[in-house]
C-alpha cells in the first residue's frame, strides 16, 4: 500500500511538474521502449480494475430465502443466516470503500497525464492505452453506479458511516471527473482511438455531457 500510494504521489507532482512528465514520455535508450510510461499505466489501471471488480463482487446480492404460508420454525435458520451474510455484505463493501482515496488519486493522475500527453507525448506513448485507461475508467463507473442502485449504502454499517457516504460520493465524482477529462480533450479523436462500439455508446453520454 505505501508502495501505491507512493507512485500515486509522484503522479500527482507529475501532473504540475513537465520535468517530471518528460520522464514519463520517453522511449528507454538503446531499444526504444516506454517502460515509464508502461509502469505507470500498469500499476494505475491495475489498482482501479482490482478496485471495481472487489465491489462489483462484493454487491452480489445474497440469495434471499422465500417464505412461504405456515413458514416451520427450522426456516428461521435460514432467514437469520440471510441476515447476517447481508449484514457482511454491507461490511466488505465498506472496508472496500475505506481504501477509495488511493483510488480517486489514480483516477485524477492517470486521466490528467493522459490529456497532457496530447500536447506533450511527441512519440504518442500514452495515445496506445487510451482505450485501456477509458474502459478501466468506465468499469469503476459501472461498479459504483450499481452500488448506488443497490440498497447496501442506505444501510448504517458502523461508525465511519459519515466517511464511508463520503468517499463513496468521491469516488463517483472522481470517475465521472476524469472520463469527462479525457473525452473533453481527445472529443475529435473517438473515433481514431480504436475503442469498442459499445465503449463509444458507453461514452455517449459524456459526449452529450449528460452524465
Amino acid at each position: 500500500m505505501l508502495q501505491q500510494q507512493a507512485l500515486i504521489a509522484a503522479l500527482i507532482e507529475a501532473r504540475i511538474d513537465k520535468a517530471r512528465r518528460g520522464v514519463l514520455f520517453t522511449l528507454s535508450q538503446p531499444g526504444g521502449h516506454p517502460y515509464n510510461w508502461n509502469c505507470v499505466v500498469e500499476k494505475c489501471t491495475g489498482l482501479i480494475k482490482k478496485f471495481s471488480d472487489d465491489l462489483s463482487t462484493a454487491c452480489i446480492k445474497p440469495q434471499e430465502p422465500k417464505l412461504p404460508l405456515g413458514v416451520p420454525s427450522s426456516t428461521m435458520t435460514d432467514v437469520s443466516a440471510f441476515q447476517k451474510q447481508y449484514i457482511y455484505q454491507g461490511g466488505k463493501v465498506c472496508h472496500i470503500l475505506f481504501n477509495g482515496q488511493t483510488i480517486i488519486w489514480a483516477a485524477d493522475a492517470i486521466s490528467s497525464l493522459a490529456v497532457l500527453s496530447l500536447n506533450e507525448d511527441s512519440y504518442g506513448i500514452a495515445q496506445k492505452d487510451l482505450p485501456l485507461i477509458i474502459n478501466t475508467l468506465l468499469a469503476l463507473k459501472q461498479a459504483l453506479d450499481k452500488l448506488q442502485k443497490s440498497n447496501i449504502m442506505t444501510k448504517k454499517q458502523h461508525g465511519d458511516d459519515k466517511f464511508i457516504k463520503q468517499i463513496f460520493h468521491s469516488l463517483r465524482a472522481a470517475a465521472k471527473r476524469s472520463l469527462y477529462r479525457i473525452v473533453t480533450c481527445f472529443e475529435i479523436y473517438i473515433g481514431d482511438l480504436g475503442l469498442e462500439t459499445t465503449t463509444v455508446e458507453q461514452l455517449h453520454s459524456f459526449l452529450a455531457y449528460r452524465e
